[in-house]
């Protein structure tokens, strides 16, 4: 059964078993993770929070960056009066996640997907084009783009009724949470907080992922003090969606043998 206590905030599972939170992407919402959950559910009390900006979520009150998206997550959580064993953030969740942890005293694990640590200048150009391509056409003009990064072509050619669903997302994601997203990705720079984060860390590649290449993940691992990777060998940006089976089950493994 699913509570939704908070607006963009739902929960579903055994309250005795570990406290998992989920954290989406950017231009789409906690929705992603509906597929998934009845897998994480069977270990795990599972937490979806719709990130500031996305979803039924308000934008934040502050300037957006990584700590105050982690700082929002923290006020749901203990408004929720939870305190989680694990959290899983899928590329800007994953941003997000870096950020919780760097602070949590509850975490005793995190998967980091299909993200990175930091934004080099020539990817802060291609965000800065994306959102103007947005403010212009609004967001029904990223939809077919993002469904080129996200996805490879074959799952894109055999799922159509996946690709709706997603494009829907990306159209309902208001200009103003995509924006100030953007503007957190563009501010990301984790490479030193990470090395000090002492958390069992594992960092989930897509093979064919064009906007966090596995090179990209690798090196992030590399200054991890407990970090190893995931490669996922059919799987592109938004893995979760692409290989729901391989992503839940891989990741699942790594917290549970962390957690007993």
């Amino acid at each position: 059964m699913t509570s939704r206590p908070l607006p963009g905030v739902s929960i579903e599972g055994d309250a005795s078993k570990p406290t998992l939170v989920l954290l989406h992407s950017i231009a789409t919402s906690s929705e992603i993770w509906k597929p998934l959950t009845p897998l994480y559910t069977s270990a795990f009390h599972v937490v979806c929070i719709d990130i500031p900006g996305h979803g039924d979520a308000p934008r934040l009150k502050v300037a957006a960056d990584m700590k105050h998206y982690a700082d929002y997550v923290h006020e749901v959580l203990e408004t929720l009066q939870l305190r989680p064993q694990a959290m899983l953030g899928i590329s800007l969740g994953g941003m997000i996640a870096q950020a919780f942890a760097a602070t949590s005293e509850s975490l005793q694990a995190v998967v980091l997907a299909n993200c990175s640590n930091f934004t080099p200048e020539p990817v802060k150009r291609l965000w800065d084009q994306r959102l103007a391509s947005a403010e212009h056409m609004g967001m029904e003009g990223q939809v077919e783009a993002t469904l080129e990064r996200w996805f490879t072509p074959g799952f894109s050619s055999r799922s159509p009724l996946c690709m709706r669903w997603i494009s829907r997302l990306i159209r309902n994601t208001s200009i103003d949470g995509y924006a100030d997203a953007i503007r957190a990705i563009q501010a990301l720079d984790h490479r030193q907080s990470l090395k000090s984060l002492e958390l069992p860390v594992l960092a989930v590649a897509g093979l064919h992922d064009l906007a966090v290449p596995v090179s990209v993940v690798q090196t992030m691992v590399a200054g991890l003090p407990r970090g190893q990777s995931l490669t996922l060998a059919d799987s592109a940006h938004l893995s979760c969606v692409e290989t729901p089976i391989a992503f839940a089950e891989n990741t699942a493994e790594f917290l549970l043998d962390v957690l007993r």
